[in-house]
């Protein structure tokens, strides 16, 4: 009994100590302890609400650049005007537009919101990536140009194209030197210097072209060619004052004047392609690769997104083609798609036209050189029209001004393509004061498709057939008398076989008032390869010239061998040809070597043939290296009337300039690149285009390399290479894109001060690495951010960077992490060591 009573009082006590201790107070103290207990244990895994970071984004799995994102507890809520800017080149414009005014407006959205319209935003926590999923029906078309015409340079990023400078000069000078020897004759000795310059300021290009003698026996000084030259490329339009030429159309001679001349011209804007050819569109829910075959040969392959594409400008041959568009999607889903086409390449497409306005005074060419008759006035005008993507007309109407007389000539045109062939054919009527009369023609040709495939058509074959007749009376515009009317009909048919045999068929005739002039010809050629190294061609024909007779009959029987030693090839052929009993024989070697430290290729022929018109001997070598070209050539000839022996040199370069330097080179047709190093890379082994045993352009003993064959508004992108780039160097731009104007200079930085990548590791507050965490590098100077992530073990490492003061911070925090300071005279990689975060993780 009193255990039992002992035990109960300890009961008693529980209970009552148990009520004392859930009482307010006692809890109050309580719960403040153990809350500073649970703080104490866990603080490590105590978070902000908002984490904010910069996520690397995807379209399509590809990267699309970063979008910042705010972590929070409700969702993942993205920068509006990040987003703006990944959708811009993807959706429709209702789409863009919906995504910028989702509800709430302001600096963020929420992928929820996304949601309604359509767009699935993911965030992946475990790659820390942002993939975006876009239905085919919320997207743009998409419009590729397959016809290599700069399509994919239009992609890339404008900071990287490099533009003319704003003046320039470029002087091509040549110098010729010749002998020639006759029997029983004094030697004559001649020489000329012929100078082609253009000097450009801004938009405008001064051109001069002329020649000066050298020794009393090669006359006088020349000048051909002197204008001023302004384009307008996003128009395609040209303007020239000076010494100009009209267009030449079917039918209608050309008029060198001196005047003005204004046209469009679609080469000043390559990226645009008036020319008539064909376009499939093609959906593709998952994406795929697409081979586009023409005739059966792949002249593109596309590996293309999810999307709606219009892919435009396939390429074609002139003539029939066979076009096949095949697509294989994910998975390996085929499909075919084959169209038929026919090109030509005179045709307009829809809507596009082109046009040509000269006016002046007529140029000759007199005793004294080119002058200008001030008394007449030409007035020069054309037109052409796509009239649909089948059919071009064109009109074209010259005027001339005399002292009491005033002379006119038009003309209209017409080109039309059909599956069956191209028809062409034009009208035009002459008025002269004393005579007036017309001319027209129509033209028939057709081509067929041409296989590019091992398994090759049986038969290729091409025609044309031509009707031209000329009233009497008709004359050109610089014309004083009329001419006799004529009538001409001519047609030729050419085929190959698939067993190599070439032949064709051809015959004209020509009637008109005057006997004398009457002309007919037939002919029948056929050549084929006997071996690899042997071919035999035969050729039978007959024709009349005025009123007299003859027939012929020719074969000829060729050899051709070539071998390739060490740095070079030789090649050697002999034919005989049977009418004139002419049997040649010729030897050609070719190589390359190095010249002034730089690749030189050479080239080196000789000929003799021996006839029933006499014989003849040649030898001829050329040399051409980066900064000139040279040529000589000697020929001697002997027949009934003696012997002849002429001898030729010649030697060509090119001086070019600019604000930001000089350089010799070789001549320089159109526009020039030159290679400019920066400070310390002066002597480095600098390559263009390097290709297996040579390049486009290299350094030399003379300088850094020069590039002469820019085509004035066609987008070049060139690969820069250096052979011995010291550690810690930077090439800078390894592939820029050239975008030279017409008869312009650019200049190429090579090297760059970004020649610093800055390396460390992050800790978190506990001292632990901080892995897959983003930062943000800012250029204090400029304002230009880089965005980092670290590796699983914390580790960082950025770009090159130029020297100034950067700050390493999180995205969103305004306090840096760390401020480094790059000098110039580092270089490599710097390690700023371990960046430990301080208080709350973000």
């Amino acid at each position: 009994m009193p255990r039992l009573q002992h035990t109960r009082n300890k009961a008693y006590a529980g209970i009552a100590l148990g009520l004392a201790l859930t009482s307010p107070s006692v809890y109050a103290q309580n719960s403040e302890a153990s809350k500073k207990l649970f703080d104490q244990a866990f603080a490590q895994r105590k978070k902000k609400t908002v984490q904010q970071i910069a996520l690397p984004a995807t379209v399509d799995s590809r990267q699309t650049g970063t979008v910042d994102a705010q972590i929070r507890s409700e969702g993942v809520w993205l920068s509006r005007e990040d987003m703006v800017r990944v959708l811009k080149n993807v959706v429709t414009p209702r789409i863009l537009t919906a995504v910028t005014n989702l509800e709430p407006l302001g600096t963020w959205l929420s992928t929820d919101a996304l949601q309604t319209v359509g767009i699935q935003a993911q965030y992946s926590s475990q790659s820390i990536t942002l993939d975006i999923s876009i239905p085919l029906t919320l997207r743009q078309i998409q419009t590729l140009k397959i016809d290599s015409r700069g399509a994919e340079h239009t992609l890339m990023a404008t900071d990287t194209a490099i533009t003319p400078e704003y003046w320039s000069l470029i002087t091509n000078g040549r110098l010729t030197l010749s002998q020639t020897t006759n029997t029983g004759a004094a030697a004559t000795h001649t020489g000329r210097l012929q100078l082609d310059g253009a000097q450009r300021a801004g938009s405008w290009v001064l051109e001069n072209v002329g020649s000066l003698p050298i020794g009393q026996s090669s006359g006088s000084s020349s000048r051909e060619i002197t204008r001023l030259v302004r384009d307008w490329p996003q128009h395609a339009t040209r303007l020239v004052m000076g010494d100009i030429s009209s267009v030449s159309r079917s039918g209608v001679a050309s008029i060198p004047m001196g005047g003005l001349q204004i046209s469009r011209r679609f080469n000043l804007s390559p990226g645009l392609n008036p020319q008539s050819q064909p376009s499939q569109s093609l959906a593709l829910p998952n994406g795929g690769s697409v081979d586009v075959k023409t005739n059966g040969f792949v002249s593109r392959t596309l590996h293309l997104a999810p999307g709606v594409y219009n892919l435009q400008d396939i390429p074609v041959f002139t003539g029939a083609n066979a076009v096949e568009l095949v697509v294989v999607e994910p998975g390996g889903k085929k499909s075919v798609h084959q169209f038929d086409y026919f090109f030509d390449s005179a045709l307009l497409a829809k809507e596009f036209a082109e046009y040509d306005f000269s006016i002046g005074h007529p140029r000759q060419i007199g005793l004294n050189g080119q002058y200008y008759v001030g008394d007449q006035t030409v007035l020069a005008s054309s037109w052409r029209q796509g009239i649909t993507n089948d059919t071009t007309l064109g009109a074209t109407i010259q005027y001339r001004s005399r002292p009491h007389t005033n002379v006119l000539l038009a003309q209209v045109d017409a080109l039309w393509a059909t599956r069956w062939g191209t028809v062409s054919g034009f009208v035009a009527q002459s008025k002269h004061p004393l005579f007036s009369g017309h001319s027209y023609s129509l033209q028939w040709r057709m081509q067929s498709a041409v296989e590019n495939t091992a398994a090759r058509a049986p038969l290729n074959w091409s025609a044309i057939a031509q009707l031209t007749r000329t009233g009497a009376g008709f004359a050109s515009l610089s014309a004083d008398t009329a001419s006799i009317a004529s009538r001409e009909v001519g047609v030729r048919i050419a085929a190959v076989t698939a067993a190599g045999l070439s032949t064709s068929l051809s015959a004209s005739m020509r009637t008109s008032d005057t006997a004398a002039t009457e002309s007919r010809a037939f002919a029948i050629n056929a050549r084929k390869n006997l071996s690899p190294n042997w071919s035999a061609e035969i050729s039978v024909g007959r024709q009349k010239i005025a009123l007299v007779h003859s027939q012929y009959a020719t074969v000829s029987l060729r050899y051709s061998g070539e071998k390739s030693p060490a740095g070079g090839s030789l090649r050697t052929s002999m034919s005989y040809q049977s009418q004139e009993h002419i049997l040649r024989t010729d030897v050609e070697a070719t190589g390359i070597n190095t010249v002034a430290g730089a690749d030189a290729t050479w080239r080196f022929s000789a000929g003799a043939s021996n006839g029933a018109q006499g014989t003849e001997m040649s030898l001829r070598t050329a040399l051409e290296t980066s900064r000139a070209q040279w040529s000589a050539q000697w020929v001697e000839t002997s027949n009934s009337l003696g012997k002849t022996r002429f001898l030729e040199a010649d030697l060509g370069m090119a001086f070019i300039a600019s604000p930001k330097g000089w350089a010799f080179a070789k001549p320089v047709a159109d526009s020039a690149a030159q290679i400019m190093p920066r400070e310390g890379y002066g002597n480095l082994s600098i390559y263009v285009d390097p290709s297996l045993d040579r390049s486009a352009a290299s350094s030399d003993y003379f300088g850094a390399p020069v590039l002469t064959d820019l085509i004035g508004y066609v987008p070049r992108e060139i690969q820069l290479d250096v052979a011995n780039l010291p550690p810690g160097r930077s090439l800078g731009v390894d592939r820029p894109l050239l975008r030279p104007t017409y008869r312009s200079v650019s200049v190429v930085p090579l090297g760059s001060n970004a020649n610093v990548q800055l390396s460390g590791v992050l800790l978190n507050p506990q001292g632990i690495a901080y892995g897959l965490v983003a930062l943000r590098l800012t250029a204090q100077d400029s304002g230009n951010t880089v965005d980092l992530f670290t590796s699983r073990r914390g580790r960082f490492t950025s770009p090159s960077l130029p020297p100034g003061l950067y700050w390493l911070t999180i995205p969103g925090e305004a306090a840096p992490l760390r401020v480094v300071t790059i000098t110039p005279d580092q270089t490599g990689l710097v390690d700023v060591g371990i960046v430990a975060l301080k208080g709350e993780q973000p």
